[in-house]
């Protein structure tokens, strides 16, 4: 059974077991999945509302857009303990291994093809944040301001994965390349959060 068919409750047991995967890429994933379930219903509650009837084409295009990443990131749930996989196997390997530092390679830019998925999917979930936060009904503001919250704990979670991978091969131009595509991203991720943050708090938290 993948993780995406458990319960929750199960699915954080199996979180919790003494075992390497899931892990934090499979945290990682569920918290971008739970920003887009949260920004679709936000999205499409305000689209059935009459009130908000000249935006309703664009925020149901973006409910769609949505519910389409919520699909690859509970899928990127079971991905992430596959793509661990051959890195666990490279733990185990001598290092006289032949072809050692090649294998090692191999199975790091593996591991790592997951959160940058995950980073891909925030990134998304941003885009539509910023494109629809100042048109959501007042009344349902709260849940865009979690699902910024969620979408960006994913994208910093992604990354210390991607970061702690990349350290083993840490000085060839692979880890460099993914090392700056990920700074690049989060920074990117963050700034468009942290305005949607900024835009709901203060409507709600002025003194």
């Amino acid at each position: 059974m993948s993780s995406g068919d458990l319960s929750i409750n199960a699915f954080i047991s199996d979180l919790a077991n003494p075992v390497y995967a899931p892990g934090g890429g499979a945290a990682a994933s569920l918290s971008a999945a739970l920003s887009s379930a949260l920004l679709s219903m936000a999205v499409s509650l305000t689209a059935n509302n009459p009130r908000f009837t000249a935006f309703r084409g664009e925020l149901t295009a973006a409910s769609e857009a949505l519910k389409e990443l919520n699909t690859r990131l509970i899928a990127l749930i079971d991905r992430d303990a596959e793509a661990f996989e051959p890195l666990l196997k490279v733990y185990k390997l001598p290092k006289d291994t032949d072809g050692y530092s090649q294998i090692r390679q191999a199975a790091v830019l593996y591991a790592c093809s997951v959160p940058e998925d995950i980073l891909r999917c925030a990134s998304e979930i941003s885009t539509v944040l910023e494109a629809v936060t100042e048109k959501c009904s007042p009344s349902i503001l709260p849940d865009v301001c979690c699902a910024a919250y969620l979408s960006v704990a994913a994208a910093k979670c992604a990354a210390v994965t991607i970061f702690s991978n990349t350290n083993m091969i840490k000085g060839t131009s692979d880890a460099d390349r993914i090392e700056d595509e990920t700074q690049k991203m989060v920074a990117e991720i963050s700034s468009v959060n942290d305005r949607v943050i900024s835009f709901v708090t203060n409507k709600f938290f002025r003194r």
